[in-house]
């Protein structure tokens, strides 16, 4: 659940940071490295049906998407427009398209990105508050763009479609090795000077905490800023969240860019087709609709400093 309790842990935190991370379970589970908690047989084989289980459980209301915490909405919808209101005057960012990357009932896509952006995506593996989000779009036609049913470790997104990726509470359900895969291929469906931005819970220490009622995972900030350095991305902007109950585990903003941008296709002004690219699509998914996405992965290819053919749109 979003809003995450400390009250379950007691922990030592790692000292140095040259040593494996180590964490703990609320059922007593202690690991002495990210690696042990994903090698054990709990984690591998029940990991992402629990996560699913629980959230089908849970009302498609703010107070279900906040863990119960519902008075929290209002002070972290504010924050949420400001920092990306900051974002597009410091930093440049565009207003063109947006994507929710776990996006629930639309909590933050109906309620500030249809402000801020002209077109808004959706992505959520739960059908019942994906449909309460695409019933948010009616109030706002103009501003719907596609919206896509499945789990954010499947998601292949298009190459250069983006200004921003909002990725709010979906990485904790997310192992090391799914995260990094899905924040790769974010930073390569950007647009020149899109940015991807993570807000999470974090620890507070070097040492990450396991919900086994929902399988989520709580990441120290160190953690997080190995695996953005492990795919190649840029940290711009670092903020806690001030509207937080210190009961509960911290909230913070991270905005990242790639650490190079991709150079375009001078034809298409897109990436070179044989960088990774959205499996085919069934159909595109509109208001009342649904999308599918092929299970077959996409090639990765690290199209970092390359060009393209405007012949044949080949890696050149």
């Amino acid at each position: 659940m979003p809003a995450k309790s400390q009250a379950a842990f007691r922990f030592v935190p790692t000292l140095a940071r040259d040593l494996p991370i180590s964490g703990q379970d609320n059922e007593g589970g202690v690991y002495t490295s990210v690696a042990e908690l994903w090698e054990s047989p709990t984690a591998t084989n029940e990991w992402y049906s629990k996560s699913v289980e629980y959230w089908k459980a849970q009302e498609p209301s703010s107070t279900g998407m906040l863990g119960g915490y519902g008075q929290l909405n209002a002070g972290d919808l504010k924050e949420t427009r400001e920092f990306i209101q900051e974002l597009q005057t410091v930093h440049g960012l565009g207003s063109a398209c947006c994507l929710d990357c776990g996006c629930g009932i639309g909590r933050v896509a109906n309620n500030v990105l249809v402000d801020l952006f002209d077109q808004v995506d959706l992505l959520d593996p739960c059908d019942k508050h994906l449909s309460v989000a695409l019933e948010g779009w009616k109030t706002t036609p103009s501003k719907k763009g596609q919206a896509f049913s499945i789990s954010a470790q499947y998601f292949h997104p298009t190459p250069n479609r983006y200004d921003l990726i909002w990725l709010q509470w979906c990485s904790l359900y997310l192992t090391d090795d799914d995260f990094s895969g899905l924040f790769s291929r974010c930073l390569k469906s950007l647009k020149r000077n899109g940015l991807v931005v993570l807000k999470e819970n974090v620890t507070k220490g070097n040492f990450f905490t396991v919900d086994r009622n929902d399988n989520s995972i709580t990441r120290s900030r160190e953690h997080y800023k190995m695996m953005f350095n492990n795919v190649g991305a840029k940290l711009v902007v670092e903020k806690e969240q001030q509207a937080w109950l210190e009961a509960l585990q911290p909230v913070v903003f991270y905005a990242c860019k790639p650490e190079a941008w991709l150079k375009v296709c001078n034809e298409c002004n897109g990436p070179p087709t044989t960088a990774p690219t959205a499996p085919h699509v069934s159909e595109a998914l509109r208001l009342g609709g649904r999308m599918h996405q092929a299970s077959a992965p996409a090639q990765k290819v690290d199209v970092r400093g390359s060009s393209c053919d405007p012949q044949d749109h080949r890696l050149v």
